[in-house]
């Protein structure tokens, strides 16, 4: 099964991908796609150009565990998840898993094509704070929770793993405004994203 996460990823930061990590051996993930938002449909313009976020992206895939995966970026299309899934499909047939975060999982049944989309892949929700994963999902999609990862075996699609793992609470806005604020992110990023930071001079007015 491969897992697939997606962001603006402006910029990428431990929060984002080490969850990912944990959920590898868990899931039995072969891989973890990253795969950086083209044109977001429900939120702002992101702060870094496409270029930018894509660089960083690359700096922390190490292309075994971590893939890049620039189709949004190149797609002229605006960024709806379900096309995506359907391009991923397209290639291979090998089950998927998309990863979100808590805030995501709350929101999901009104995504584009919300009830398509299950169908194809299941979704694993990671916590980023305290309080109960799903709690104001609707029946329907309640049913589909489980916290056994064996449940996503079982198959091909269509189950919501609830994981409760290490909390990384932070965003990408944090990080930006410690930028602005003149404090070191060092913390919340990796080396090799901080100095390609402070070489562009992202986030810093």
């Amino acid at each position: 099964m491969r897992g697939i996460l997606g962001g603006l990823f402006d910029p990428i930061h431990f929060g984002h991908y080490r969850p990912a990590l944990e959920l590898m051996p868990i899931l039995g993930l072969t891989e973890v796609r990253l795969i950086p938002c083209g044109r977001p449909v429900h939120r702002a313009v992101p702060h870094a150009s496409a270029e930018h976020r894509w660089n960083m992206v690359r700096l922390v895939a190490d292309g075994v565990k971590l893939v890049a995966d620039d189709r949004e970026l190149k797609s002229s299309d605006p960024s709806y998840t379900y096309d995506t899934l359907c391009s991923l499909k397209s290639e291979d047939p090998v089950p998927l898993c998309l990863l979100v975060g808590a805030d995501s999982l709350e929101g999901l049944p009104s995504w584009h094509r919300a009830e398509e989309l299950i169908q194809l892949c299941h979704v694993a929700a990671i916590a980023r704070s305290g309080g109960e994963l799903g709690a104001s999902l609707p029946d329907s999609w309640a049913s589909r929770c489980t916290s056994d990862p064996e449940a996503l075996q079982q198959s091909p699609y269509g189950r919501i793993y609830l994981h409760q793992g290490t909390l990384y609470d932070f965003s990408s806005t944090q990080v930006r405004d410690l930028i602005r604020a003149g404090t070191s992110p060092r913390y919340s990023v990796p080396g090799s994203v901080w100095a390609y930071i402070r070489r562009n001079r992202l986030y810093f007015d």
